[in-house]
């Protein structure tokens, strides 16, 4: 091949990786910067519901890895689509990131993890009885004199050896109520238990100041003489409630416990609690909850403060206090749907009465 010849065949090459360079920078220059590769999902011509601090909502968006990717308006958004890319056309249509089921009423968890800051901050796990009274001395110390303690705590831990059901170690087995008095003879003291924040025991105090909850013909919270515990105990840790039915005791202990403070003092633990939620990607939620915890909820809605939907039945107060199987009179009943089973217009478009709920076995709808 003459030197002229290879020169030609050299610049021809040269010329084609310029052209396959810039066809390539021209591509790239096209994406938007926030592809590295391209989305999974996009979706568009819809409302998106965010969980940003502003609770804003956009036309669009595109999901990569299980996660945003970004947000806007359908001309920005789908573009991020390729050749592989799922596209839906939600054509008016709203998309939600999470919706959150409430029937455990998750915010109820709000009022536990305030007691446990306030009242338990830096408190060890108790092993033995002993370090069970001491630790309740030391919670006390801490507090004015007549000022109640609320202990979300149920138990001492024992090793796994020592378990011999759902009641080993439960603290109203564990401590009479004389020695429990001894370490806590000014304050009411009150355990709680994490399912349903559900009271478990508390001391002579906290009979006392709990009396007027009680219900007519019904003298003491207390289940047992000398035992601290508000519910009866079985073999195997099992009780006398049913799905979460509670005793008067118990009742009267929770319309003490949950009113005590007012819902103001709990606010910054509510905007924690949502923040972590909104971080999950929860926007919606449906469910029941007990009307303390509700109080928090509506005093962020009352605020503006709300950055998740909240869509619930009306809680029906059982007819006799401390018994909230009972249900309405059949007579009652079709009055009572009629007058509040319609509720969809009462609220707004992030906190929402959808129904009734009658109080049933554990609560349910």
């Amino acid at each position: 091949m003459k030197v002229r010849q290879l020169v030609n065949l050299l610049v021809i090459c040269f010329a084609l990786v310029l052209v396959g360079s810039d066809h390539a920078e021209a591509q790239q220059a096209s994406l938007p910067p926030e592809v590295l590769h391209y989305a999974d999902i996009v979706f568009y011509n819809g409302k998106i519901l965010t969980a940003n601090r502003q609770f804003s909502s956009a036309e669009a968006a595109a999901i990569r890895d299980g996660k945003f990717l970004a947000i806007g308006t359908s001309s920005q958004i789908v573009p991020m689509a390729g050749p592989n890319t799922w596209r839906i056309d939600l054509k008016g249509k709203t998309v939600t990131p999470g919706i959150f089921d409430m029937h455990g009423d998750g915010f109820g968890g709000v009022i536990l993890r305030h007691w446990q800051s306030k009242f338990l901050s830096g408190e060890p796990q108790w092993k033995t009885k002993e370090q069970a009274l001491e630790g309740i001395r030391r919670v006390v110390t801490r507090v004015k004199p007549g000022e109640p303690v609320m202990i979300p705590r149920t138990g001492i831990v024992l090793p796994p050896s020592q378990v011999r059901g759902g009641s080993a170690g439960l603290l109203c087995d564990v401590i009479t109520l004389q020695e429990l008095d001894a370490v806590s003879p000014n304050n009411p003291v009150f355990f709680f238990g994490p399912v349903n924040q559900t009271a478990l025991a508390t001391n002579s105090k906290g009979a006392e100041v709990t009396k007027r909850f009680l219900p007519k013909g019904v003298s003491t919270p207390f289940r047992k003489q000398n035992n601290m515990c508000l519910s009866d105990q079985l073999q195997g840790g099992r009780t006398t409630n049913i799905d979460g039915i509670l005793l008067p005791g118990q009742w009267a202990a929770q319309d003490y416990a949950f009113w005590y403070e007012p819902p103001d003092t709990l606010l910054e633990d509510y905007r924690q609690f949502q923040r972590e939620r909104n971080a999950e990607g929860i926007v919606l939620t449906r469910g029941h909850m007990a009307v303390p915890t509700f109080n928090g909820v509506r005093a962020l809605w009352e605020q503006g403060e709300l950055t998740i939907r909240f869509r619930m039945p009306f809680p029906l107060i059982p007819q006799i206090s401390g018994h909230s199987t009972e249900l309405p009179d059949p007579a009652e009943a079709e009055t009572l749907f009629r007058r509040w089973a319609n509720m969809s217009k009462i609220g707004d478009n992030m906190l929402r009465m959808v129904g009734m709920r009658v109080p049933a076995v554990g609560g349910n709808q």
